[in-house]
Parts: structure tokens; C-alpha cells; sequence
């Protein structure tokens, strides 16, 4: 049988009787309820995009913004440099 994903921490248990992880007790009912690691649900997508690339492109877009503010605050004279 293939692993349980507990659904009270969300983490794989390497037991079938307790979660590994947070220590729950597998009970007949949790286990008829729980999901397998065959057949988690759970998507590693955010929307369209895996959540590599999400994560990709929300350091750049940060990136962008910290660039737009150094930019924007040396060319208006209230930047650090004091000019």
C-alpha cells in the first residue's frame, strides 16, 4: 500500500497507524478519508504556471519594482547619496 498523506499536517506518513510527523493516530475513519501519495489532489501549479516559475517570476517582477525605486528616488534628488 502506498504511503498516507496526513490530513491534518498535510505531510507524507511513513506509518499507517500514526503520522510520522505530527504524531496523529490513524483511526479506520481517518484512514478511509485520507488521501494516498498515489492520489494526492494537491497541485503544484499556481494557476497556469508550475510554482518554480511562479516563484521565478515574482523575484524578478521584485527585482523590477526595487530597480524602479532606486531609480525613481535618485533621479528626483531624494535618494541616498544626498545630491
Amino acid at each position: 500500500m502506498s504511503a498516507i498523506i496526513c490530513p491534518f499536517c498535510g505531510k507524507e506518513s511513513a506509518s499507517e497507524d500514526h503520522c510520522t510527523k505530527c504524531r496523529t493516530r490513524f483511526t479506520k475513519e481517518i484512514r478511509a478519508a485520507a488521501f494516498t501519495v498515489d492520489n494526492d489532489p494537491r497541485s503544484d501549479r499556481i494557476g497556469p504556471v508550475s510554482t518554480k516559475t511562479a516563484k521565478i517570476f515574482c523575484w524578478i517582477v521584485l527585482g523590477l519594482l526595487l530597480a524602479a525605486f532606486v531609480l525613481a528616488t535618485e533621479l528626483t534628488g531624494n535618494g541616498v547619496t544626498g545630491h
